[in-house]
């Protein structure tokens, strides 16, 4: 009689077993998880500022490469001004 009365907590017990087991490789399987996409994003991050280093290095390039056809624009303008009073001078 004992037996009997005692199977269904033997039932209820071993149930609960498998749910906490099920439960516990759940939250293994989540943390791997959470570390895989840790990693993931980690790497990202990295990748995202090399990337904005090398897009800032562009710009200052693009900037400078500006300057100079601006300065070299004003001084062929200048040269040329210089040549033209030259022959002006030249021819009187």
């Amino acid at each position: 009689m004992a037996d009997s009365e005692n199977e269904p907590d033997m039932e209820q017990m071993l149930k609960e077993l498998k749910k906490l087991r099920l439960q516990a490789s759940l939250q293994k399987n989540l943390s791997s998880e959470l570390g895989r996409q840790k990693l993931i994003s980690d790497e990202a991050q990295e990748l995202a500022l090399e990337k904005a280093k090398e897009l800032d290095k562009m710009v200052k390039k693009l900037k400078l490469e500006s300057q100079l056809r601006k300065n070299l624009s004003s001084e062929m303008e200048r040269q040329k001004e210089i040549a033209v009073e030259a022959q002006e001078l030249a021819t009187e």
